[in-house]
C-alpha cells in the first residue's frame, strides 16, 4: 500500500511511497508506471516534489531524502 502521494507541480506526475521502501511515479494522462526507485528508507508518508518539479524530498526521522526526478531514474 501506499504511505504518502504527491502530485508534480504541473500535474504531469504523480509519486507514491510504497510501504516496502520503494518510490514510484506514474504520468497522470495515461496511468501508466514512469519510474520507480529502492530508496532504502523505509517507507515515509511525507513526500513532495520540489516547487521546480525536478526533484522528489521525503521525510526521514531526523533527516530528509532527494532524489533528482529526471537524471537519477531509469
Amino acid at each position: 500500500p501506499a504511505r504518502g502521494v504527491a502530485f508534480s507541480p504541473d500535474g504531469r506526475f504523480v509519486a507514491s511511497m510504497q510501504a516496502g521502501s520503494e518510490l514510484k511515479v506514474w504520468e497522470v494522462k495515461t496511468g501508466e508506471p514512469f519510474n520507480r526507485i529502492g530508496v532504502g528508507m523505509g517507507a515515509s508518508k511525507t513526500l513532495a516534489f520540489t516547487p521546480d518539479g525536478t526533484a522528489i524530498v521525503a521525510a526521514r526521522e531526523h533527516s530528509l531524502a532527494r532524489w533528482d526526478f529526471l537524471k537519477t531514474w531509469t
